[in-house]
């Protein structure tokens, strides 16, 4: 029937066109003909036609593969008879392993849509039969089988909205039943066969990559999965894979992630991260970042496993020998290569700013061209919150551990791109508050250009509008105000004459709205300072001013 199709020109590839037009309606709206999936699955099964259905399930997985999410419309109803159906068929050990890995690929395809798939699954049991599947191979002799079950579990215990709570029972369930150490067992036998036409590189690594989806997913979810991967040897194993597969992108981002999670600090201890390191991992991980400097999927998860290990909070004895011999470079390098990866960014301002507060960085960071580097970011993703919020502490840090270097800073218009990004209006509350802070490091230090900078730009407007924003809010709301208020009064404290000098540079219509806005923020911080006594508690900076002394210049 294919030959024949492509002989009439019809240049449709697959042989199920019925499938195709029943259930792949792209051009439409309406929700796949899932009725007509279950008929013939049910039909074939009771042909015993095994073959027909591996191939049938095939094509479904193919299309689902092809479809949005937002394609996947159907009611609970409609799925349910095609996932009770393959659950039974997961249930039944005497069934062919190539159907019982073409049931978990076709689950797969309808999971990783973000489907209602999740729940229905949880609630009919599946995880229990996947992992049965999974364990029906002890030799390990299907990698298809442990693939498309690996596959499929990771699905079933990654981190949906709206059903955290099904997830968290699969997880919970993975833990009871030995899961990880079979999975590890898993790796440790396909790590170790010579591939051959059939079990190829390729498949290999694809093993790996599925497994080290799994593990990251549990470690990140619970502390139990965690601690059993560094008490059962998975950091060995995991180093292994990572200098293994260097050539397969999506494996080695996979096991990266792997790496940032086993190398996280939980309840203050840095004894996972040091196991780490000391096997070598840093250096491991540096050297697939400098392999991969092109390659943002990679670069992610890399850079992502420097702040989740916090390797410069309470460093291990190699990371300043690492990162001086080329570490610190290197990150630099990749912050400027890849300006328009939000994500690349945001980590590379969060890793810059606790290197800074090292001195023993901070020479060769301002050598390497830090300082230009966070305006250009800056200037780069005024709309982006979580990149702004990063480039504003790393403001702070420089300020705070380098005042020398503010007058550069401002030079270069930093006090104009704070104003610009609260301008954006994010609604974030913890933006808002760090960013604030950042700017009160910026604005309070005896510069006069950075006074008058902020009042001739707007700033007072927009922290004017912050503070109406966030005046009603709780604790954190109360902090931000409490640190715009500090803002102003070191704006426009009476020994200064910051004021006149913005004046001055004003035309006559701005300078009513400056004096407008002043007057509004002053009645503003004024009831914020009534209301919230205690920001003289929460914030050490407000011990220069007394209570009565900042009502007294407000």
């Amino acid at each position: 029937e294919q030959e024949q199709e492509q002989e009439d020109g019809d240049g449709d590839e697959n042989p199920f066109s019925s499938t195709k037009t029943a259930i792949a309606k792209e051009s439409s709206s309406s929700s796949w003909d899932l009725g007509f999936v279950t008929f013939q699955v049910e039909m074939l099964w009771q042909q015993h036609d095994v073959g027909g259905l591996v191939v049938f399930l095939q094509r479904v997985g193919d299309e689902l593969r092809k479809l949005s999410s937002n394609k996947l419309t159907n009611a609970e109803e409609e799925c349910l008879p095609l996932f009770t159906w393959i659950v039974g068929v997961l249930s039944r050990p005497d069934v062919s392993w190539e159907l019982h890995a073409k049931c978990c690929w076709t689950l797969h395809s309808f999971v990783r849509s973000k489907f209602i798939v999740v729940r229905m699954l949880t609630q009919l049991n599946a995880l229990p039969h996947i992992i049965e599947v999974l364990k029906a191979d002890p030799e390990f002799a299907h990698p298809d089988i442990f693939i498309h079950s690996t596959w499929t579990i990771f699905n079933l215990v990654a981190t949906v909205p709206g059903v955290e709570k099904f997830t968290e029972r699969n997880v919970k369930y993975g833990e009871d039943c030995g899961l990880i150490q079979y999975l590890l067992k898993g790796m440790r036998s396909f790590h170790e066969r010579d591939c051959d036409d059939v079990f190829t590189e390729e498949k290999k690594a694809s093993v790996h990559e599925q497994v080290a989806k799994v593990m990251a997913q549990m470690s990140h979810q619970s502390t139990q999965t965690h601690d059993m991967l560094l008490n059962i040897g998975g950091v060995d194993i995991v180093l292994a894979m990572l200098d293994e597969y260097q050539g397969y992108e999506n494996t080695v981002m996979r096991v990266l992630t792997v790496l940032s999670q086993l190398a996280t600090t939980r309840g203050g201890t840095f004894k996972p991260r040091n196991m780490l390191f000391d096997k070598g991992g840093l250096e491991a991980i540096l050297s697939v970042m400098t392999k991969y400097k092109g390659c943002v999927n990679v670069l992610e998860p890399a850079l992502n496993f420097f702040v989740m290990a916090t390797v410069f909070v309470r460093p291990h004895p190699k990371t300043a020998t690492v990162m001086r011999e080329g570490g610190a470079a290197l990150i630099v390098e990749l912050v400027c290569t890849h300006i328009s990866s939000a994500s690349i960014q945001d980590f590379g301002m969060i890793i810059l700013a606790a290197m800074f507060k090292d001195t023993i960085y901070q020479p060769l960071l301002i050598r390497l061209g830090l300082l230009d580097m966070v305006v250009k970011t800056m200037s780069a993703f005024l709309d982006d919150a979580f990149v702004q919020e990063s480039c504003a502490s790393l403001v702070a840090t420089i300020i705070k551990n380098n005042v020398s270097s503010l007058d550069l800073l401002v030079s270069r218009g930093i006090v104009e791109l704070f104003v610009q990004a609260m301008n954006m209006s994010f609604e974030h509350l913890s933006y808002a508050h760090n960013v604030v802070v950042s700017l009160y490091e910026v604005i309070r230090h005896p510069n006069v250009d950075t006074k008058v900078r902020f009042l001739v730009s707007g700033g007072v407007e927009v922290l004017l509008r912050w503070m109406e924003k966030h005046s009603d809010r709780n604790a954190p709301g109360n902090s931000m105000c409490g640190v715009a208020v500090l803002i102003l009064l070191v704006c426009l404290q009476e020994s200064n004459d910051f004021l006149q000098t913005a004046l001055s540079q004003l035309g006559g219509k701005q300078q009513q709205n400056l004096q407008r806005n002043l007057a509004d923020a002053n009645q503003v911080g004024l009831r914020s300072i009534s209301m919230h006594p205690h920001f003289f508690s929460i914030l050490p900076e407000m011990s220069q001013f007394s209570h009565a002394e900042s009502i007294q210049y407000l």
